[in-house]
């Protein structure tokens, strides 16, 4: 889906509290245009389909590359896999033939990947995170297919898939910066051969950061689980499930000198979280825990807004949570002492929020475009 500014006059949902009806149980999709009418935004935007089955299946993030191709992670073995252990996922290329903003056909630009969940454009190809390894993939016959896979590290094998290495984003150093999914295990770099080369790294506690020149993987500030991304002047935000907003204060070096455990988190909350945490659903949903209800219990899928289509929200942080069917808007944080810190836009509502149990949104991206892509 496609968020854009309403160009024209077009009435919209009232965004004023809404009482939760409990959600329709079902086993069947509903048809897209369907889910679309089903979807509230708050504010002058409009909601467009940019893609739907076949093109993709499991959709879980997007990117661009130098040369304007869309890949998606299609992370079709989510939850737990195949029965016979054959990886499903996939990485598919997009193509708008027509230029009218909706893809009309995709090539699999690679496949068997398992669990594939981050993607991030580099040197030509794509560095993308799975399960078990985060792999450079390559297309270099022009076919459209990648031919190239390497191994780049490798080292964890979390027993669930939400708890794996993601979110690969450039940071302003020119470093690769990727969110843990708060797996304790010790990742290395690998050689194409998948041996270990370089120094291991106990990543308990922190993030990752990996010098793309050197190979060398480092431990970085911040505990994210899935979602993240920088700002306009090279802030690192990230969330896990029951933290929407998280922000990396300080390089982790600068506590530690090493890559030991530093005396202090180097990273913040810097937006109500846990118990503290509000969400508005249009309609009532299963939770983890009753506990959870009414609070972020999977939040997930945070993206900064850094482009000029839609200038009033230029620095704002969107987060989606999946089990609410709906996407939170931050304003753009501001400083708090040594700190930043957020609040949400509007008064019990949310930026965009469905009525179709089966819409999850788990990630949201700009595109080149300037459109938010969920």
């Amino acid at each position: 889906m496609r968020l854009f500014p309403l160009l024209a006059a077009a009435a919209f949902p009232c965004a004023a509290p809404v009482l939760a009806a409990s959600a329709e149980e079902r086993e069947t999709a509903w048809p897209p245009e369907r889910t679309l009418a089903s979807i509230e935004i708050d504010g002058p935007y409009e909601v467009r389909l940019a893609a739907a089955e076949p093109l993709v299946r499991d959709p879980v993030e997007m990117c661009w590359d130098a040369a304007g191709r869309c890949y998606v992670a299609d992370m079709i073995d989510y939850p737990l896999g195949s029965p016979d252990g054959i990886p499903l996922s996939r990485v598919q290329q997009l193509i708008d033939d027509d230029h009218d903003g909706k893809f009309d056909r995709a090539v699999t630009f690679a496949d068997r990947l398992d669990h594939v969940q981050g993607l991030l454009p580099h040197q030509g190809g794509l560095i993308a995170t799975t399960r078990t390894q985060v792999l450079f993939l390559k297309d270099t016959d022009g076919d459209g297919v990648a031919d190239v896979r390497k191994p780049l590290m490798a080292g964890f094998n979390p027993s669930f898939s939400q708890l794996q290495v993601s979110s690969p984003r450039w940071g302003l150093d020119g470093e690769v910066y990727f969110n843990n999914g708060l797996d304790s295990a010790q990742i290395y770099p690998v050689a194409e051969d998948g041996v270990a080369k370089g120094e291991t790294v106990a990543a308990a506690g922190s993030n990752l950061r990996w010098n793309p020149d050197t190979g060398q993987l480092h431990r970085a500030a911040g505990f994210g689980q899935y979602g993240g991304g920088f700002d306009d002047w090279g802030r690192h935000f990230c969330s896990s499930n029951r933290s929407p907003v998280m922000f990396a204060v300080v390089p982790l070096e600068t506590l530690t000198g090493s890559n030991t455990a530093p005396p202090r988190a180097p990273w913040e909350n810097i937006a109500p979280f846990g118990p503290d945490s509000r969400v508005y659903p249009l309609q009532i949903t299963h939770t983890t825990s009753d506990a959870h209800s009414g609070t972020n219990t999977s939040a997930c899928g945070l993206g900064v807004y850094r482009a000029h289509l839609m200038p009033e929200l230029s620095g704002d942080i969107f987060v989606c949570d999946p089990t609410g069917q709906l996407i939170t808007r931050f304003r753009k944080p501001v400083a708090a002492g040594g700190s930043l810190t957020t609040s949400r836009v509007g008064t019990q509502t949310e930026f965009f929020r469905s009525r179709d149990e089966w819409c999850r949104p788990v990630n949201i991206t700009t595109g080149p475009d300037g459109a938010l892509y969920v």
